[in-house]
């Protein structure tokens, strides 16, 4: 404390004040206030000896204050009136309270403040904090680039889910956190700021009491496992498909040994019977059922990988030109093929044959997804997988592939019709118009040649097939074609079978 006169003369200190500013009392007496523990307020307006002569009856403000060694002191500086026995103003009375410590917490605090904001950023996972009512009071940047810039101060109800009640029907994590004070975690569905649906493993924990011990505000912390849930997906339909694969292939093969006897009864039948065997048309109807039986257990064998196949180094883009024309007709007229191929020749050991088969099934899917007419595209080009595709797709070996395009503009498929599309005799078609085992068949031939295929697909956006083949580094064997004798020459009839009317 201090005592200063109407001109700035100080009257009188204390003990406290002198271990302050480090002035002794006898140093500070009769010196201006200005020239001991000066301050910036000093020769302004604002100080506090001014301000009581202008009639403030008191003043008070934080300021940092100079010591006698130059060190800055902050304090809280109180002026009041300093009257005499008569009640005329003499001066003013200064007190002087050392913040240092506060000022030392206070930084402390901002520094741990800093320090836990820095730490929450730099996680890599979406956080929000809520109060009572449910608004978002605080969220570090990555939330606020998955569900949006402007979130603080909204419902998260309304910004997770649409929403304008809790999510339901499970309970609110939020809200049981409020309840019991515990913490809870459960996997939950969000939709972010682009309309698109993730999958979070998310945890609430009370953050925030209030001085009765209730939480008044709730952490939540949102892992996504929508990778993890489309691998575990695929995985699970890996397995279902190798296991309805291991059944196709044990039933084909017994089902081939029954028909084999009865192909082999029915030919020894028919070649006992006479021409003219009123029995013999009902053989022929025997046998020509049984062949295609055959053919169904072939394609069973293919979707089951246990076909017999004739591997040998082909250049893909070779395979599909000589097919082109063939394509051409298969679709018709109405739909426009073109093809994309890489500029390199593509090498992948394969059955040409049924290499071949799976051009024609999806050229045969496109055309029947394509009632009005629409365009076809098949593109090659190489690609390689690393480990980080690998990781991301959940399939495949490192290494160099063919990637193999079929693309439609037809009416494409559904979430549910995509998830079994290479199920055998699932069909999207109607009663009679399909077996459900062509496509089937592509995927039993892709797994066998070591490949993979994928669909991407939506309703009224088409459809397109990806299949990758592992590429080699080899010369393609060359078919030695026969030599074409010269044609003959005569009276021919030629049949021409046009669809188009």
């Amino acid at each position: 404390m201090r005592v200063l006169d109407k001109d700035f003369n100080i009257l009188r200190v204390n003990d406290i004040f002198s271990t302050l500013s480090g002035v002794s009392r006898d140093e500070a007496i009769g010196k201006k206030c200005y020239e001991v523990f000066r301050g910036p307020m000093c020769f302004t307006p604002d100080c506090p000896l001014t301000r009581i002569l202008a009639g403030e009856k008191r003043v008070e403000y934080e300021v940092e204050k100079e010591r006698k060694d130059g060190t800055r002191v902050p304090c809280i500086v109180t002026g009041t009136p300093f009257q005499g026995h008569d009640g005329k103003l003499i001066g003013i009375v200064e007190d002087f309270k050392d913040i240092t410590t506060h000022k030392q917490a206070e930084k402390a605090l901002r520094e741990s403040e800093g320090k836990l904001n820095a730490m929450l950023q730099s996680i890599g996972d979406p956080i929000i904090m809520m109060d009572k009512d449910l608004n978002i009071i605080w969220s570090n940047e990555i939330a606020k680039k998955t569900f949006g810039e402007d979130i603080i101060g909204e419902k998260c109800n309304e910004i997770f889910n649409k929403m304008k009640e809790p999510l339901e029907p499970y309970p609110c994590l939020t809200l049981e956190a409020f309840k019991d004070g515990k913490g809870h975690d459960r996997e939950i569905k969000v939709i972010d700021k682009d309309g698109e649906t993730i999958y979070f493993h998310c945890t609430a924990n009370v953050a925030l009491r209030d001085k009765d011990g209730s939480p008044s505000a709730v952490i939540e912390i949102f892992r996504n496992i929508t990778e993890h849930k489309r691998l575990k997906e695929q995985l699970l339909q890996a397995q279902k498909m190798e296991a309805v694969g291991q059944l196709a292939g044990g039933i084909a093969h017994d089902f081939n040994n029954i028909l084999t006897a009865i192909i082999g009864y029915g030919t020894l039948l028919n070649t006992e019977m006479g021409k003219d065997d009123p029995l013999k048309n009902y053989v022929k109807q025997i046998l020509s059922s049984s062949e295609r039986a055959v053919k169904l257990i072939q394609a069973l064998l293919a979707f089951s990988r246990k076909q017999i196949i004739n591997l040998r180094p082909i250049n893909l883009n070779g395979i599909i030109i000589a097919l082109e024309k063939l394509l051409s007709r298969i679709i018709g007229e109405d739909i426009e093929l073109s093809t994309v191929l890489a500029d390199e020749d593509l090498t992948v050991i394969a059955d040409s044959t049924q290499i071949e088969q799976v051009l024609m099934n999806l050229a045969t899917n496109a055309r029947d997804a394509m009632p009005d007419g629409g365009s076809l595209i098949i593109r090659t080009e190489s690609v390689t997988f690393d480990y980080e595709y690998i990781k991301t797709h959940g399939y495949g070996m490192p290494g160099p592939y063919v990637l193999l395009s079929v693309e439609d503009t037809g009416v494409g498929m559904a979430k549910d019709q995509r998830e079994r599309i290479f199920e055998p005799f699932y069909t999207t078609k109607e009663v009679g118009k399909g077996t459900g085992l062509g496509l089937s068949i592509v995927y039993g031939i892709i797994k066998q040649h070591n490949g993979y295929i994928n669909v991407y697909s939506e309703s009224g956006k088409g459809t397109t097939f990806k299949i990758y083949l592992p590429l080699i580094k080899s010369k393609v064997e060359e078919e030695k074609s026969a030599d074409l004798s010269i044609i003959k020459r005569g009276t021919e009839t030629i049949l021409v079978a046009e669809d188009d009317a």
